[in-house]
């Protein structure tokens, strides 16, 4: 669905996208650009987190290295094409709430915009019970290292716990929950998970032996 998205703004827009770029538009200084970018990447890793309990099926460092490149291709592969697709309406872009439904619109794309809804919301809703999913398997995979284990009714609680978090927060207005919400995320995902895993990660590449039994419990 994307690719159709970018592919038809692009065949129309394009031109003006290239003509912004070229232009050298832009707003804001170069470290602001890497701060925005930082954070962008910092509150996405709350998917890496669940999928991480997947890693132990590479059966070496050139499976996990195959596994990080693509990543990394699948993800900002997407961020710049999304990116190219914003600068065709720059600066107006910058106070569209959902940039791609609102040039969508003002494209007249009737029968792209439907697709475009349908499957904005089925993909929100499969990554939201994926990450609800992924969370009850880690705190379950704990248990189990005390030899305990969550019951159907406590799963159940933990996932409705969650959907009312989801829905509370959602009051804020999708505009005000980026801005303030998702920045404080990013920031407490780099200190909490990104900066430790990072660190600890590269002692343990080093050193496999390292703290091993600790990690196993």
């Amino acid at each position: 669905m994307y690719f159709i998205v970018w592919a038809y703004i692009l065949m129309i827009k394009g031109g003006d996208a290239l003509a912004n770029l070229s232009a050298g538009l832009s707003r804001g200084s170069a470290w602001e650009a890497i701060v925005d970018g930082f954070r962008y990447t910092m509150y996405n890793l709350c998917v890496v987190i669940p999928a991480l309990s997947f890693v132990d099926r590479f059966k070496g460092r050139f499976e996990s290295l195959l596994a990080t490149i693509a990543s990394i291709i699948l993800v900002y592969g997407a961020t710049v094409a999304l990116w190219l697709c914003f600068m065709a309406y720059y600066p107006d872009v910058i106070y569209m709430t959902v940039p791609l439904y609102d040039i969508l619109k003002k494209l007249g794309a009737t029968w792209l915009l439907a697709i475009y809804v349908f499957w904005i919301f089925y993909t929100l809703i499969e990554t939201a019970l994926g990450m609800i999913y992924g969370l009850i398997r880690r705190i379950d995979a704990q248990l189990g290292l005390k030899g305990k284990k969550l019951t159907r009714f406590q799963e159940a609680i933990l996932a409705g716990v969650s959907m009312v978090i989801a829905i509370v927060t959602a009051q804020a207005g999708l505009v005000a929950l980026v801005a303030q919400g998702y920045g404080t995320i990013a920031w407490g995902y780099a200190l909490v998970y990104f900066l430790p895993l990072i660190v600890i990660g590269t002692i343990r590449i080093k050193n496999p032996e390292w703290k091993k039994d600790l990690f196993k419990a």
